[in-house]
């Protein structure tokens, strides 16, 4: 029988259901993940945020955005440069990121991410997904 299911309780039972498997094959390392969330104020205002996910030897930006009228001020790089603190911290190796042709994919590229991979027409077609990283250590 397959049914719907709240989606906080789903994600927590299958990161339940994939940490026990990850352990049984990398039993020394601990697979917890720790999600890191970041926000970005100017007195009370917010003005964008950074979430990453971090596992093993990666965090992965899994959200970044800041608010139009406040791009081109340097606060995206400041997010970045504030997980990427993060991931050193915490001896990742890389710091990763996906994004679409039409949004981040200049930003990331001039932060140092390089692509490792891409899909065209996904999500929609006449775009392109990106798969970017950056070496930290």
């Amino acid at each position: 029988m397959i049914r719907e299911m709240e989606k906080n309780e789903n994600t927590k039972q299958l990161t339940e259901l994939l940490t026990e498997y990850d352990q049984t094959i990398f039993n020394s390392i601990d697979y917890k993940e720790t999600i890191i969330s970041l926000g970005l104020f100017e007195e009370e205002h917010y003005l964008g945020g950074i979430l990453g996910k971090l596992r093993g030897n990666t965090l992965h930006i899994s959200l970044l955005a800041v608010r139009e009228s406040c791009r081109k001020k340097g606060y995206g790089k400041q997010l970045v440069t504030e997980i990427e603190k993060i991931a050193k911290q915490h001896h990742c190796r890389y710091l990763t990121v996906n994004t679409q042709d039409y949004q981040g994919l200049t930003f990331y590229k001039q932060l140092g991410f390089t692509i490792f991979g891409e899909l065209e027409d996904c999500p929609f077609e006449g775009t392109t997904k990106y798969y970017l990283k950056k070496s930290i250590i």
